[in-house]
């Protein structure tokens, strides 16, 4: 069973983002099962690079999309994306240097700030672009 599970009430209409959103879910069910079997270090890192890469690239895709709809959220979002990726690269840190913090801890935060962010702040750009185009 995943750990990150994708689900349709997460979509926000726009098939560039959900699909990258999907993707991501993706990468953290990856990190999730690594940490689990026990996978070597540097295979874990890997999946992580990969995360943070992944997500740094979805982060310009949707914030374009949130420009191009003038959408007035846009730079809480930013600011948003930017606070995910300092607290993600600074639980790598954590763990790079050998600290306290437990592998799983990093597919946690990653799963439920996504989630949460989908579901509260995707979702609202989601249902901004269908009420601009319900009313032309």
């Amino acid at each position: 069973m995943a750990y990150a599970t994708w689900k349709s009430s997460l979509e926000t209409g726009d098939t560039l983002v959900d699909s990258e959103h999907q993707e991501i879910f993706s990468l953290v069910n990856e990190l999730h099962d690594a940490i689990v079997q026990r996978r070597e270090r540097v295979a874990q890192d890997e999946i992580l690079d990969s995360i943070i890469a992944r997500a740094r690239e979805h982060f310009v895709h949707e914030e374009a999309l949130m420009r191009s709809v003038r959408y007035r959220g846009l730079l809480e979002q930013r600011k948003l994306h930017k606070a995910f990726l300092a607290e993600t690269k600074r639980l790598s840190a954590e763990y790079e240097c050998g600290e306290t913090l437990l592998p799983i801890t990093l597919a946690m935060f990653l799963h439920e700030w996504l989630v949460t962010h989908m579901r509260i702040e995707d979702r609202k750009i989601g249902e901004f672009i269908r009420e601009r185009a319900a009313n032309g």
